[in-house]
């Protein structure tokens, strides 16, 4: 009998044939999971793909949601746009495919993207190095822009197509993986950015229970913003289209038109030459930090009483327990957008130095002190100083907040069926790291930075152009992806979890190679403790 090659998959809606590629990996590239979204399924909810007959090639990367950079070529991450209607479609890396006894972890990613781009095909995300540890990776795509995220009343999902993209996407993973040598048992969901705000969403929503048994949440942006803030965008985009917002009107414009339509609708953070008001409107900003992510990016996840998906905001459902059984591993880089700020560099750092200009905005002289022995590589730079305010405010602080919603969220107690016995249900852990790797390009550990060393890619020529450097350590990313898979296989980086004295992790620290396990993010705590008192 002739035994199938191993290149080919036999899925549930029919046979793909991926590539073999160096160290016995093996890619299965642009693989639908749903319908395309064109004609009466756009703006609809996501429809399960068709079986198709014969043999799928699967050897390239298939087309992409995001229709054109929106950040031109030099972005933090390559990012690819590829033409085509079929767009929902995920790429899948394995060692071990026709081999469903193998049962191997699984890893999904999210890309990141503002929820307006990204793609899915980044070679930063190609699951080569993963294969290598064992663990099947599965890079995912999704609607984004107003396709996936605008409100489109008389549409059967008029919020959040996006994220229910994901949720088909995951369906897809549970019914077929195992083909490819996967274990749809444990499946760890991880993204970054707009990616790992969506890894929050789905821990927060009742339609993604039980696709996934561990998440990890790098830089998350969450972004979700109430069924008002939706509507007001839609009616922009529809005054400057001149089409009334309903889902027959919204068919009525071409990708391109929407897509220009909607350039402009986020807020720019406001850069004030006056450093002293620049500091004082991060400070307030960073206590309503959902209110500051829904101005800025104009599309994003909406939370609504009658939404299926996410009835309730993130920190609300993760406050009353949502998702408290799975395991996190969240962090962020340590200075995320702290290089916003570098236009007003020619006016603050002729002024007065960033402890001045904090003390005068308000902050004890202790805690100005406090901060800028933090972060000794701020200290003799006022710009860079006030952008560590914005890092803050966008994203230290609201992820401690899920941390820390976590670790007192109410949850239901358990009952014993055979002896009646009743106890408050176990949480699962929360693992919380920071990445203080400075590349030689700008000096900080911003914004995208840790990507290429959880997929231990350091290689691709990409990085070379991001970092300024080809020297990038090495060794940096072999701890930085031994804790992933760890976490990975385990639901256990093999560091102290939070809730054990606020402990975590710093990767690049210090010698800027080395990892320790320490306390990351503590002057942001203090931070937020003083906030709650005030």
């Amino acid at each position: 009998m002739r035994q199938t090659p191993r290149e080919v998959v036999e899925t549930q809606c029919g046979l793909v044939h991926g590539v073999c590629r160096a160290s016995g990996s093996y890619a299965f590239l642009g693989i639908p999971f749903a319908q395309p979204p064109v004609g009466d399924l756009r703006f609809m909810a996501p429809v399960p793909a068709k079986p198709w007959d014969g043999v799928r090639d699967a050897t390239q990367y298939g087309a992409t949601p995001q229709r054109r950079a929106l950040w031109g070529d030099d972005t933090a991450i390559p990012e690819p746009s590829f033409p085509g209607d079929d767009k929902l479609v995920l790429n899948v890396f394995t060692p071990a495919p026709g081999k469903p006894r193998t049962k191997l972890p699984v890893m999904v990613w999210i890309h990141g993207g503002s929820y307006e781009g990204g793609s899915p095909s980044s070679p930063w995300f190609d699951g080569q190095a993963f294969n290598e540890r064992s663990v099947v990776t599965v890079s995912i795509s999704y609607r984004v822009g107003f396709d996936g995220f605008g409100y489109v009343d008389g549409s059967d999902a008029p919020l959040n197509r996006g994220l229910l993209d994901q949720v088909l996407a995951l369906k897809w993973v549970r019914d077929n993986i195992s083909q490819f040598g996967g274990d749809p048992g444990r499946v760890t969901i991880a993204g970054q950015s707009a990616g790992g705000g969506s890894v929050l969403c789905h821990l927060a929503s009742p339609l993604s229970a039980g696709l996934f048994v561990r998440a990890i949440a790098q830089s998350p942006a969450i972004g979700d913003r109430p069924l008002s803030q939706a509507r007001m965008i839609a009616a922009k985009i529809a005054e400057r289209t001149g089409v009334r917002p309903g889902i027959e009107g919204w068919r009525s414009l071409t990708e391109d038109q929407i897509i220009d339509a909607s350039i402009g609708l986020g807020e720019d953070i406001v850069l004030s030459p006056d450093p002293v008001k620049f500091a004082c409107a991060t400070v307030e900003a960073a206590s309503f930090p959902r209110d500051q992510w829904a101005k800025t990016l104009p599309f994003g996840p909406v939370f609504d009483g009658s939404d299926q998906f996410l009835p309730a905001s993130v920190m609300a459902a993760t406050f009353r327990g949502a998702g408290f059984d799975v395991p996190l591993l969240i962090g962020c880089t340590r200075h995320e957008y702290t290089q916003q700020t570098a236009p007003m560099r020619p006016i603050w750092n002729r002024g007065d130095d960033a402890r001045t200009v904090l003390s005068k905005a308000g902050f004890p002289k202790l805690g100005a002190w406090a901060m800028l022995r933090e972060f000794p590589e701020l200290e003799n730079d006022t710009t860079k100083a006030l952008g560590q305010l914005l890092t803050a405010g966008a994203f230290h602080l609201p992820m401690l907040n899920i941390v820390q919603a976590r670790a007192s969220a109410r949850v239901a107690s358990t009952g014993d069926v055979d002896t009646g016995v009743t106890g408050p249900a176990k949480k699962a852990g929360t693992w919380v790291y920071e990445f203080a790797w400075q590349k030689p390009s700008t000096g900080l550990a911003d914004h995208c930075v840790e990507v290429p060393f959880v997929f231990n890619c350091l290689a691709d020529e990409n990085v070379k152009r991001v970092f300024g450097t080809s020297a990038a350590p090495r060794a940096l990313a072999t701890a930085t992806q031994n804790d992933w898979v760890r976490f990975i296989y385990a639901g256990d980086p093999a560091f102290p979890a939070w809730r054990e004295g606020e402990r975590g992790r710093i990767y690049g620290s210090q010698s800027h190679s080395g990892v320790k396990s320490s306390r990351p993010f503590q002057i942001e705590v203090s931070m937020m403790r003083l906030m709650r008192e005030l």
